[in-house]
């Protein structure tokens, strides 16, 4: 014998069972919110944002190829923010601050980056479970990194690092600029100590266990439906023999009441 599965079938499990799957998520739902609310660590974030000094003067730049040359640049500084140059000076920030040591490995797993195709700047995000800690991470990238880049990627001099000025006659004149006042980067947004969590989402949590649990519960109610082949009533005979073959009779279930089970 088998059953066929249909809409009004499924409905007729939702409507079955309907509160027991209520119970069932709503008790699900509670639990996965005390384990994020308790259970699961907090993370907060401290970020910062840099705006790329692109020091080559010449106007054969458009707009795109401006942009796509920073964001090369961008990838270049990032790098240069996660060498060990940088982690070094974080990791003595952090134990000056009090906050013991760390290695390098777990200094770049606390930092990660993001660029952009449609503007010159790039941010540097520090995530941890202590938010003085992603500050201080954060504020020492702040400070350091544009010493650092500048070091690194010091302008070769075959770059026009001129600065252009015109004299009171209208003469245009080029002067060399100091490599030493050359900015690769410039802090747009400063880091801040975070006031929030970032991480987990009570609601988020919440409402994806309540749907998991939702959904499930209704599964287990649709298998216990499907494997159930006990014949209560003449339509349930209906629905597991073929529909051609002829009921012929019932048999009274004297018993326990006066329903009937179809055969």
């Amino acid at each position: 014998m088998t059953k066929e599965i249909s809409l009004s079938f499924l409905l007729n499990v939702l409507r079955t069972a309907w509160w027991k799957i209520l119970i069932i998520t709503v008790t699900v739902a509670v639990a996965v919110a005390a384990f994020t609310q308790f259970l699961i660590p907090k993370k907060y974030e401290s970020s910062i944002e840099f705006y790329i000094i692109n020091t080559s003067t010449t106007s054969e730049y458009t707009q795109t190829s401006l942009l796509a040359a920073n964001e090369y640049l961008a990838n270049d500084y990032i790098t240069i923010i996660n060498s060990d140059k940088m982690i070094e000076k974080v990791a003595q920030a952090l134990y000056d601050e009090g906050y013991g040591e760390f290695t390098y490995k777990q200094i770049r797993r606390m930092i990660s980056s993001s660029t952009s195709s449609e503007s010159s700047t790039f941010g540097i995000t520090v995530t941890t479970t202590d938010k003085d800690i992603a500050y201080c991470i954060a504020n020492t990238i702040q400070n350091e990194a544009p010493a650092i880049i500048k070091n690194v990627t010091r302008p070769s001099y075959s770059s026009n690092n001129y600065k252009k000025t015109t004299a009171p006659d209208g003469t245009v004149q080029y002067e060399k600029i100091d490599e030493s006042d050359l900015e690769c980067v410039k802090v747009v947004r400063e880091a801040r100590l975070a006031t929030s969590h970032v991480s987990p989402s009570l609601i988020t949590y919440t409402f994806i266990g309540a749907v998991l649990a939702a959904c499930a519960a209704y599964c287990v109610f649709l298998l216990v439906k499907l494997s159930d082949t006990i014949i209560r009533s003449e339509s349930g005979a209906r629905e597991l023999i073929n529909p051609a073959i002829t009921v012929i009779g019932t048999i009274p279930y004297w018993s326990t009441s006066t329903n009937e089970k179809s055969i």
